[in-house]
């Protein structure tokens, strides 16, 4: 299996995330983006939240593929209190967190080391998103970077 590494943008500097603890494993319940930058793509990261955020239209559009390795979680977003331009920020009114839990190699969305997707996942995302696909990197199962001799 071929696997990808994407870096999506990151307008917000954490994510808070609340976990629902009587299961196990724990479950994430919800999240808040706290938003610094204007969200322009569908799929974004949070930094620090270590946590990937989805507008409404790709939530619905993840939702009809049978791609394994995630949920959709509701979230929400806040401006953060380190946005250059607070009052200007457009906060996308439904966001959801992209609660990930899959094994690199064997679903088709795993975060060993960031984002990693299988070829049939990452071309989902880069079809949506042309500026998303300039990031697209292969990688080993584990997330790294993999390194093809030109000999």
């Amino acid at each position: 299996m071929t696997l990808y590494k994407l870096s999506p943008e990151v307008p917000a500097d954490n994510a808070e995330k609340l976990w629902d603890t009587t299961t196990s494993p724990r479950t994430l319940i919800t999240a808040v983006f706290s938003i610094l930058h204007p969200v322009t793509t569908e799929l974004f990261s949070s930094g620090i939240g270590g946590l990937y955020g989805v507008t409404e239209s790709l939530a619905a559009a993840l939702a009809a593929t049978d791609l394994t390795g995630y949920r959709l979680v509701p979230a929400a977003g806040r401006t953060s209190e380190f946005a250059e331009d607070p009052d200007t920020l457009a906060i996308p009114p439904v966001l959801y967190a992209l609660n990930v839990y899959g094994r690199g190699g064997i679903d088709d969305i795993a975060k060993p080391q960031g984002l990693v997707l299988s070829q049939r996942a990452a071309d989902f995302f880069c079809g949506r998103d042309q500026e998303l696909a300039k990031t697209r990197r292969e990688v080993d199962a584990e997330g790294w970077v993999v390194r093809r001799s030109i000999f």
